[in-house]
């Protein structure tokens, strides 16, 4: 059963039944449970796609490396290297392991 029509029956049920307050309490606190679970996954789901941008995958790939760099820095050093300009060695992990992030920042 979906979660909406589960609502609508609670919601079915408690106009019409006759429900001792103890019983209506439950009810009403299993509908605001269900309210909240389809908040989070509306959240949840946004969260993903917030996930997918290049910049924001730049950043979590930053923060579990323990790298200090800011994408603005990550940016800037593809562009050096691609110039055969030197760059650090945390520098060319990020580079190898986000160059199609990169790309896609650098061509918007």
């Amino acid at each position: 059963m979906e979660l909406k029509e589960a609502k609508e029956i609670l919601r079915a049920g408690f106009a019409w039944a006759n429900w001792t307050k103890e019983q209506k309490e439950a009810i009403e606190l299993a509908y605001e449970a269900m309210e909240k679970v389809e908040m989070l996954t509306e959240a949840k789901g946004k969260l993903e796609k917030l996930e997918q941008l290049p910049y924001v995958r730049i950043v979590i790939f930053l923060e579990q490396r323990g790298y200090n760099y800011t994408v603005a820095e990550v940016l800037t050093g593809y562009q050096h290297s691609k110039s055969g300009i030197y760059v650090s060695h945390t520098m060319k992990d990020c580079l190898k392991n986000l160059e199609p992030e990169i790309k896609k920042l650098l061509s918007a």
